[in-house]
């Protein structure tokens, strides 16, 4: 069995739309592709789980939903190196304008069927399993399944909470983070913990398993008048069916003899798993984030340092026009086009960062 973090879409790695119809490539909130990656680096299956109530309200196709996720995929890997194992949404809305979508389904979240599917065809061990997401519908659907969950929520301390505290809130989470970068932070801090709890354990890594690539792009919808709760969704996901899937297997070592040497004890004490070496190494790349400043950055001072000059070769142009020949205000001009392209060069950058 994996473990597997599920994240909701928008407003947890990509911006909520103004109107609710944005299309799934678009906006991917800055760090989420880092947060992807780091928790890929602990050995989790990453799966996003949307309800996608713009298909039922025709403004979108089910194909248009499946296009905006291989893209929104493409634009994680590009930035870094990371990818989504699968994603799953639900087309179904309870008042939906196109007839045939205009139902209830077990897979529209807070129900878990989503979360129900992946564990039936990602082999997900769901107790030891996150959700991640910014509504009560996310930590809703986590609860049901038996995973832990993380709601986020930007107007919350700038740490994150556990459920309980005085800071914490509504929905039953446990915990409150104010984005993922955050929630990587609590989801490593608690798989430290367990680790500490069971110190002969040791992970190591298994060959990659391979899609089905007999499974279509899409599948089958799930027959949406089956009963619910008592019988979970048995067919395939709708949605895109190419997961790369990376996995680990946690072997249990046999623990120590009492009757074994001191010395044999203190070596076996001091051997670090793989698991250990990424979690160490994720933190001190959590720290060096969090000590750096969130939105200054050395191209962005170049490049207000650049709009001044090209202000000045503005002015100068103004002041040189009519007074004298052509070629004085053309150098004033061009001088000035030339840094504000430097401007736009920096500022691409900074935004790269």
């Amino acid at each position: 069995m994996f473990e597997a973090i599920f994240l909701d879409r928008e407003g947890t790695i990509t911006r909520n739309a103004p109107n609710g119809n944005q299309p799934p490539g678009n906006g991917l909130i800055h760090g989420a592709a880092s947060a992807i990656a780091s928790l890929r680096g602990l050995g989790y299956k990453i799966i996003v789980v949307t309800n996608e109530p713009a298909i039922a309200d025709g403004h979108y196709a089910e194909q248009d939903i499946v296009a905006g996720h291989a893209h929104l995929n493409h634009v994680i890997r590009r930035t870094r190196g990371a990818t989504v194992d699968r994603f799953y949404y639900c087309p179904y809305e309870p008042a939906g304008r196109v007839k045939k979508y205009r139902k209830n389904h077990p897979w529209r979240k807070p129900n878990p069927g989503m979360l129900i599917a992946a564990k039936k065809d990602l082999q997900i061990d769901l107790s030891r399993s996150w959700v991640v997401g910014s509504g009560s519908i996310d930590v809703k659907a986590g609860v049901a399944a038996g995973a832990r969950t993380i709601l986020l929520d930007d107007k919350s301390s700038k740490h994150p909470v556990p459920h309980g505290t005085s800071s914490s809130n509504r929905f039953g989470a446990d915990f409150i983070a104010p984005n993922l970068k955050e929630a990587v932070k609590v989801i490593t801090q608690q798989r430290i913990s367990e680790s500490t709890d069971a110190p002969h354990t040791l992970t190591q890594p298994q060959q990659e398993s391979l899609p089905n690539t007999n499974t279509p792009l899409t599948s089958t919808h799930i027959n949406p008048n089956q009963p619910y709760p008592d019988q979970e969704p048995n067919q395939n996901p709708v949605g895109n069916r190419h997961p790369i899937a990376t996995t680990e297997k946690t072997v249990q070592l046999s623990s120590f003899k009492h009757s074994e040497s001191t010395k044999d004890n203190e070596h076996s004490h001091a051997i670090i798993s793989p698991a250990a070496r990424t979690l160490r190494q994720i933190l001190q790349e959590l720290r060096r984030q969090r000590s750096q400043p969130k939105e200054f950055s050395y191209p962005l001072a170049v490049a207000l340092v650049l709009q001044l000059i090209a202000v000045v070769f503005a002015l100068g142009a103004f002041i040189v026009a009519g007074t004298t020949d052509d070629q004085t205000f053309i150098r004033w001009m061009s001088g000035g086009t030339f840094v504000q392209l430097a401007v736009i060069a920096m500022l691409l950058f900074h935004r790269r960062l």
